[in-house]
């Protein structure tokens, strides 16, 4: 019989029995470390990888049993001049064409009737008398974002006429109302009829009015405060028509 053969029983119970203090060493750490995070990382990526492939899956089975699904197109912003509904509706018989930027129509119209005589409303919270020549006035007043107000589109029309205030003379008593006193700077046509562009010197600043006389004696005052520019109010003025 072999010796070494003999000897094996006791050497292995020998080593079961010894007690064996393996060094931890900082090398010997690290690797163990590192082999714990492959591992990990190893089962993360096949379940991430069984998550897509499973939802992959069921897109691929809802698109074979719905079809794709519709393109949807988004409407394009909606400009300043067309976003305003109230700008666009009549104003006794007229309506503007161009809103500007920044500007919307306050939904609350202004109509109200007044004496007139010449060169003025009387505005004032007197009634008309019995004999008293008369006009109504409706005002659409547009404002900025903030609330403040920027412009005013005021139509003027000639009501109640007298013997010695005919319709004829109202026109030219309105007009005046809105002219007289002011710094004449321009006249030109628009659709509706003949403008003349006025000035107002304030003392803090000074504000514009562009004055509308149709053909049928109504006028049509479009004034802006000191900020709206010039060019603005004329381009509001030739985007007037008829309603």
């Amino acid at each position: 019989m072999n010796p070494v053969s003999e000897n094996r029983p006791d050497e292995l119970a020998a080593l079961a029995d010894a007690d064996f203090d393996l060094p931890l060493t900082e090398d010997l750490v690290s690797r163990v470390r590192r082999g714990v995070r492959r591992r990990r990382a190893a089962r993360a990526a096949a379940l991430t990888t069984g998550v897509f492939a499973a939802v992959g899956a069921i897109v691929l089975a809802v698109n074979l049993v719905t079809g794709p699904g519709p393109s949807v197109t988004l409407p394009p912003a909606a400009s300043a001049s067309t976003s305003d509904s109230v700008a666009g509706l009549p104003l006794d018989g007229f309506r503007i064409g161009f809103l500007p930027e920044g500007l919307r129509a306050d939904p609350r119209d202004s109509v109200a009737t007044f004496a007139v005589a010449e060169n003025r409303l009387r505005d004032d919270a007197t009634a008309p008398g019995p004999g008293d020549p008369t006009a109504s006035v409706t005002t659409r007043r547009y404002e900025r974002a903030n609330g403040g107000s920027a412009m005013w589109l005021t139509v003027l029309r000639p009501k109640l006429t007298t013997p010695t205030a005919g319709p004829q003379l109202i026109t030219e008593w309105l007009a005046g109302s809105r002219t007289a006193g002011r710094t004449p700077l321009e006249t030109f046509d628009v659709p509706v009829g003949g403008a003349e562009l006025v000035a107002h010197s304030g003392t803090e600043t000074t504000t514009h009015d562009v004055v509308i006389t149709t053909d049928d004696g109504v006028v049509i005052s479009v004034m802006g405060d000191g900020r709206v520019l010039v060019e603005t109010l004329k381009q509001v003025a030739m985007s007037i028509v008829r309603a």
